[in-house]
This record gives structure tokens, C-alpha cells and sequence, in this order.
């Protein structure tokens, strides 16, 4: 028997996103997707149930027969890691995961991802759902129906690395996996226009300016599939149950300004964390991470740092009476979300 002589690379993986219509429609093969094009890698768990067990044959052994594979009932998830984010593709995950957006009327249609107290109902198509396609060898690409983010990770290193955002997206999907798709759209990869935390205007951490070295934000909304049609795929998904979480994390110098951190977390004292443009006069290709209310849960050692002293300060976001933590971007797309 000849072997198959061709070899691919893993850059000929392709991601791609596009938004559905109707829940528990997949984009066509031929539809036009985003296309994802700066990541390491994507690892991909299938949600089946494979029961290998010894059945009461008589046998000391599994017996093929018995063999039982199923994705009725899964949930596919999806991890796309260090992907470094393009202007125009960040506000896709956002509202992937936060399920809750405001979008500004007129340019650079600033969009502000907040927590709500409620959540989209999907079986109506309210919310955000995407079909996510990976391009494999020919005929054997993959197609998952009805994606939304579970958690997203932000993070950028001013010292070690170049500063731009980028980070982890874990993605899900209740309905089982096509692995014979046949991509033929047009996928289109958005231009090098990145976030560069190196140009940052806004760096304040319980009202004090700071020296920024690093940071990492994550946004998890503890989704969860529910119910199943005759053909045992998701009817929904819940958000937020018990809890929409977002922490982070901040390596900052220590000095006269952040001396008094610790003191507050101790104390139990509330107060912003906010980093990024300064969106007062939005321009196209702001970001702004605005904890308007965050919790020091650590204040950490970092006494190594060839910069000086540092500490590394980690927080919890939570709401107050008037608002809750958001994210806002300026991409000039008018998305009409």
C-alpha cells in the first residue's frame, strides 16, 4: 500500500467566524467568514460520550460491538491560543462573550461591552451567535453551529513582549460537529491595525496614575448548554449563572503612588481600575478597560524586576448602584448591533 507523499503546514490552518441569523443555522459553505489570521494554535475537545466499557459477555475485554460513540448531548469547546487581536475582530469576541452591547450611532461607533442583568433569549436569535469554521485538508473541513465565547482572555506585556493585545478565546457550541465541510466563500483577514498597550493614555489603578508593566483581563460567563432537540443539539445556552466573572491582573512599579494598595485591599476598599485610550472624545482604534468598581483580592511581591520593585495587584470586578465594569472599543465598523 503507497503511503501519501503530501505534507502540510500548520500555517495552511484557517479560523473563521461569521455571524448567523437564526439559531441553530449554520453559515453555508459558501458564506463569507472573518478570518482569524494570527494565532498559535487551536485545540478542540468534541463533547463525545465513547463508552469503551466490558459489557457482561462473558469476556475480560471490550467487544467491539458494544462499542458506543455519540455527541448527542455534548458541548464542543473550542480554545484558540495567543491569538494577537486585529482592530476589527476584538468586538466579535466581546460580544461573544459578554452578550450585552451598546453601539455608539455614528463613527467611530464606540461600543461598550457591559454586564446585564439578563441575557439574551437564543431560541428567539436575540444575542450573538456565530458559526466558527476551521479550513483543513479539502473536504475535511470543520463547521460548529451556534458558537458563542465562554471566556476570553486579554493580556499585554509592555517589558518582555511588544505590547500588543492578545490573548486566549474559548469557544462553545451545543450542536454537534460537521467534519466534511467544504469551504468556497470569501474569507477575509482584517488589516494589521493592532492595540498597542505601549500607547496607552489611561493607566489608573484606585485613582493613582501607574507604571504599567504588564496586565491580563479575563472575562468568564460560565456558559452552559440546556435542553436538546429530537436531534439532541442545545436549545440555549445560559450566561452569567451564578455569576458574569471579571478579574485581572496588573504588574505595576512600586512607588509613592501604589504604596497604599495593600492598605486597601485589607481594608476591603472599592475603587477604579481603569486602562487604556481615553475614549472622553472616541477615536477610531480606541480600547479602555473600565473596572469602575474593582476588589484588590492580592497584592504580590515583585521585588526582582531589573525595572525596580514592582507588585502585582489582582482584582475582581463588581457592580455598584450606577454602573458595572465594561470594555469599550472604537473600530469605525457600524455593526448595527
Amino acid at each position: 500500500m503507497a503511503i501519501s507523499g503530501v505534507v502540510y503546514s500548520g500555517k495552511e490552518v484557517q479560523v473563521g467566524i461569521s455571524q448567523e441569523a437564526t439559531f441553530g443555522t449554520a453559515i453555508a459553505d459558501a458564506g463569507a467568514f472573518v478570518q482569524i489570521a494570527e494565532f498559535d494554535s487551536v485545540s478542540i475537545d468534541y463533547g463525545l460520550t465513547l463508552d469503551l466499557t466490558p459489557k457482561n459477555r462473558g469476556k475480560r475485554i471490550a467487544y467491539d460491538a458494544d462499542v458506543y460513540a455519540s455527541q448527542t448531548g455534548g458541548l464542543r469547546t473550542i480554545t484558540l491560543s495567543n491569538v494577537v487581536f486585529r482592530k476589527v475582530e476584538i468586538a466579535e469576541f466581546l460580544y461573544g462573550v459578554f452578550q450585552n452591547v451598546t453601539e455608539a450611532a455614528a463613527t467611530p461607533y464606540m461600543k461598550t461591552f457591559s454586564v446585564s442583568d439578563s441575557q439574551p433569549n437564543f431560541a428567539a436569535n436575540a444575542g450573538y451567535f456565530f458559526t466558527l469554521g476551521i479550513k483543513n485538508v479539502s473536504n475535511h473541513d470543520e463547521k460548529f453551529t451556534s458558537c458563542i465565547v465562554q471566556e476570553l482572555r486579554l493580556r499585554a506585556d509592555m517589558v518582555g513582549g511588544d505590547g500588543r493585545l492578545r490573548g486566549d478565546v474559548v469557544i462553545i457550541s451545543g450542536f454537534a460537529a460537521t467534519t466534511n465541510a467544504a469551504f468556497s466563500g470569501t474569507w477575509t483577514i482584517n488589516t494589521q491595525a493592532y492595540f498597542d498597550a505601549h500607547l496607552f493614555d489611561t493607566k489608573t489603578v484606585l485613582t493613582k496614575d501607574v507604571v504599567l508593566y504588564n496586565m491580563e483581563f479575563v472575562i468568564n460567563n460560565n456558559a452552559k448548554r440546556f435542553g436538546n432537540n429530537t436531534s439532541g443539539n442545545c436549545q440555549g445556552y445560559s450566561i452569567g449563572v451564578p455569576e458574569l466573572l471579571l478579574t485581572g491582573s496588573v504588574n505595576i512599579k512600586y512607588d509613592a503612588e501604589t504604596v497604599g494598595f495593600l492598605a486597601s485591599m485589607l481594608a476591603g476598599t472599592e475603587g477604579v481600575i481603569e486602562i487604556g485610550y481615553d475614549t472622553a472624545t472616541p477615536t477610531d482604534g480606541d480600547i479602555v478597560f473600565d473596572f469602575n468598581e474593582a476588589q484588590l483580592t492580592a497584592v504580590d511581591h515583585d521585588d526582582n524586576r531589573e525595572e525596580g520593585i514592582a507588585r502585582t495587584i489582582n482584582f475582581k470586578g463588581v457592580a455598584t448602584a450606577a454602573a458595572t465594569p465594561e470594555i469599550r472599543v472604537c473600530d469605525a465598523l457600524d455593526q448595527t448591533w
